[in-house]
């Protein structure tokens, strides 16, 4: 879409700069408009008229040559962790990456996707900003107000958690002189 845009605003004639986008190749070595049509356009650069006649022999090349981008973007995926977020909830408390705010909470979904609004507390004053997903890290534990105000359940007594190690073993509390 940005491509589109800066095109449209650039060129004096839109339909040739759009002529010009559409029979530039991609990556792979074709353009979009010999993909949708099997063809070459007929551009204002001169070119032979066999050139422009509809030829379908190219397409085991082209799927080759598409898996393998395929193939290489979902290695470099895989090698960057990269992975789809869960959605957040309304009222979920989260902290922003690239923000000062505090006490942040996300309010609801924006329109487009993977977009929130999100309301925190500013310099002294409540501002409701915008952020992307990626941006958001929500609170990973269910009570999110009790643990922030520091009202999390804590046991009476410590002495009858039993805790185990990787392994499964015990472990025993080391046994201290009490003066």
């Amino acid at each position: 879409m940005k491509t589109i845009k800066g095109l449209l605003q650039k060129a004096a004639d839109p339909y040739l700069a759009l002529l010009a986008y559409r029979s530039s190749p991609l990556q792979h070595g074709w353009s979009p408009a010999e993909l949708a049509m099997g063809r070459k356009l007929r551009s204002r650069i001169p070119v032979r008229p066999e050139v422009l006649c509809p030829e379908w022999g190219y397409l085991k090349q082209f799927r080759e040559a598409d898996a393998h981008i395929k193939k290489d973007r979902k290695k470099t995926d895989r090698r960057h962790r990269a992975r789809i977020l869960p959605p957040l909830q309304p009222e979920t408390y989260a902290w922003l990456k690239h923000d000062s705010l505090t006490d942040t909470r996300v309010s609801a979904p924006a329109a487009a996707p993977h977009l929130y609004i999100v309301e925190g507390e500013g310099s002294r004053t409540i501002r409701t900003i915008r952020r992307n997903r990626r941006d958001i890290i929500a609170f990973p534990f269910e009570d999110e107000a009790a643990q922030r105000e520091g009202d999390g359940h804590v046991p009476a007594a410590c002495d009858d958690i039993t805790v185990l190690t990787r392994c499964g073993r015990q472990v025993k509390a080391p046994d201290r002189l009490n003066l």
